[in-house]
């Protein structure tokens, strides 16, 4: 899965220009890492770290393979009738679960699930995360189970995951059938983005359209961004840190971190679109700035854990 719909562009209509938000450096720290890694298998050898990531990613594509060929047709078979999707897309998510937590025991990453901000419980809104790893999205939909996400066309249209993900409320980004032929200035995959959010359902995307890179954050797209203002949602966003990189863009699944890699979630100051008649190039740009702020924050403090670590400590 990915936020694919991000990185489209979009042409607001004339907009104040006025500020959205102001920038801070400091946020709100939903979940806390620890101090220490507390798993006895935080230091498994190598071999061990290898084989029990390669048993993570065969349990994760054998319980996909396993819901959509089979539970899910005997879902339909037994109920008679299509189930509504947001209790499909609540189940998908509840297994999400049940795979980070087979992670976490298995000591390949350690984390706590995040906790929504009490004012946002039972509203529509926009998350927006970076995207250090692989499995965020796999993480955040285990943690707020209530959440859409933005999948590939191709997934969408897959034989294996298609007849699943059309039943719930994830949204397919751009490339469906029927795209090439929208009016001119009309963005399919940022209106499916908006009605989405105007349906109800809140959506996260990762505006940097793919997986950031190991020392940087990739430029933000603003699709997602603009649907929000039309929607006239909140836009809430989410900083995941990761002590020590795994799982990054092109990086083999077997060359996994020395320890468990710790995971940690951050919400930053939310931005209310209501009625402000935002400018969504401008509040991009200020978005990207307050997440660059905190991303080198955070990569003094891996900086620091490397030195740590290669001092023999065990942090």
């Amino acid at each position: 899965m990915n936020a694919a719909a991000a990185s489209v562009g979009a042409e607001p209509a004339a907009r104040s220009p006025e500020p959205a938000l102001a920038l801070s450096s400091e946020g709100e720290v939903a979940t806390v890492h620890p101090l220490r890694r507390a798993s006895r298998l935080a230091y498994m050898p190598r071999r061990l770290r290898q084989a029990f990531t390669f048993v993570a990613f065969a349990y994760f594509f054998g319980v996909s393979l396993l819901l959509g060929t089979l539970f899910l047709p005997l879902l339909l078979l037994w109920m008679r009738r299509n189930p509504e999707q947001n209790l499909l897309t609540h189940r998908l998510n509840h297994n999400m679960r049940a795979f980070s937590g087979f992670m976490r025991d298995m000591g390949l990453i350690h984390y706590w699930p995040m906790v929504l901000p009490p004012e946002l419980e039972g509203r529509p809104f926009l998350l927006i995360s970076n995207h250090p790893s692989l499995i965020d999205v796999v993480l955040t939909m285990a943690s707020l189970p209530q959440v859409s996400c933005v999948v590939k066309s191709a997934w969408y249209r897959s034989l294996l995951m298609g007849p699943m993900l059309r039943r719930t409320t994830y949204v397919p980004g751009p490339g469906m059938p029927g795209d090439e032929d929208a009016p001119p200035g009309e963005i399919p995959a940022v209106t499916r983005i908006e009605q989405t959010l105007r349906s109800g359902v809140p959506v996260v995307v990762y505006p940097e359209g793919t997986r950031s890179a190991v020392d940087s954050l990739r430029r933000f797209r603003r699709g997602a961004i603009e649907a929000a203002i039309r929607a006239e949602v909140p836009i809430v966003p989410l900083f995941i840190g990761v002590d020590i990189p795994m799982l990054m863009k092109g990086q083999p699944w077997y060359d996994v971190p020395r320890a468990t890699a710790l995971y940690h979630f951050e919400w930053l100051p939310v931005v209310e679109t209501a009625g402000r008649g935002l400018d969504s190039r401008a509040l991009t740009r200020q978005l990207q700035a307050m997440y660059e702020a905190r991303f080198a924050r955070h990569l003094a403090h891996r900086e620091s854990l490397f030195a740590a670590l290669d001092a023999g400590e065990r942090v």
